[in-house]
């Protein structure tokens, strides 16, 4: 049997050691995205390459060479754990980009997603455009398919804040 099973309390830690060398491998590279905001004095401006949860996996780079052998470094690593990546379950986010070509992944070319299309990162909605309309679409999809229990009528509103250069879409739903 390969795999690890996801049922179980036990199952997170379990995920953590076995990708553990995988993600230490991608770190060590040095490439993923450094954020640009100053850093601490003494500190160097922190820099990530990977978002992680049990077997959810999302490389973050600054472009299409750092992503390739971020990919290349996760390939090698599943390929040898007998690890399966599903194509069909992979997405390429390009935020501002110059240039980008499509990407080759488990056997799958990855076509980078429509700039307008958000999609799911750990749980969060991200689209490409950076705006928060598409997010707001998003979130209120996603609670328009939400019931009550008690079979009341669900009233939302969405509002968009722009601070600091940064624009979030509020979602507030309650049930009458």
């Amino acid at each position: 049997m390969c795999g690890l099973d996801q049922g179980g309390v036990e199952c997170p830690l379990l995920w953590r050691i076995a990708y553990d060398p995988l993600l230490s491998a991608i770190d060590s590279l040095g490439m993923g995205y450094t954020m640009s905001t100053p850093p601490a004095p003494g500190k160097a401006p922190p820099s990530v390459s990977d978002l992680t949860f049990v077997d959810d996996n999302s490389l973050v780079g600054p472009g299409h060479t750092e992503l390739t052998r971020m990919i290349d470094v996760g390939t090698e690593f599943f390929g040898m754990h007998g690890i399966e990546i599903n194509g069909k379950k992979t997405e390429l986010i390009a935020i501002n980009p110059t240039y980008i070509d499509n990407i080759n992944y488990g056997g799958s070319l990855i076509q980078p997603q429509v700039a307008s299309k958000a999609s799911r990162v750990l749980g969060v909605w991200l689209a490409a455009d950076g705006t928060a309309k598409t997010t707001a679409a998003m979130a209120m999809k996603e609670t328009e398919t939400s019931v009550p229990a008690n079979g009341g009528t669900r009233r939302q509103s969405v509002r968009c804040e722009r601070k600091g250069g940064r624009t979030s879409a509020i979602v507030k739903g309650c049930y009458t």
